[in-house]
């Protein structure tokens, strides 16, 4: 049985390839990637670890996407360690004074 054209599963090449373009990313910081392990399972590339922000796992996932040409065949499973860059006190008020 052979999946639709552009839907075929990634293999070992692609999760090099994922694996490759987020370690020569300059962009994204050494200790995000060195907490971000990227492996084959289930047909898809699954990205798992702790990143500091949400900005790191953005930046992350951005690259895998880009590297592999499609959204779809990424299992995202990385976790955002306390998320303290929110900036936004859930104790404060709107500001609608404008």
């Amino acid at each position: 049985m052979k999946e639709a054209a552009g839907a075929a599963a990634p293999t070992a090449a692609d999760r090099d390839k994922v694996q490759d373009a987020i370690k020569n990313d300059t962009a994204i910081p050494e200790d995000t990637k060195s907490g971000v392990s990227v492996t084959l399972e289930n047909g898809k590339i699954v990205l798992k670890g702790s990143v500091k922000s949400d900005t790191d796992k953005t930046m992350i996932l951005d690259k895998a996407r880009t590297s592999l040409g499609s959204d779809n065949k990424i299992d995202d499973q990385l976790k955002v360690e306390g998320s303290s860059d929110t900036n936004k006190p859930e104790s404060s008020k709107p500001d609608s004074s404008q």
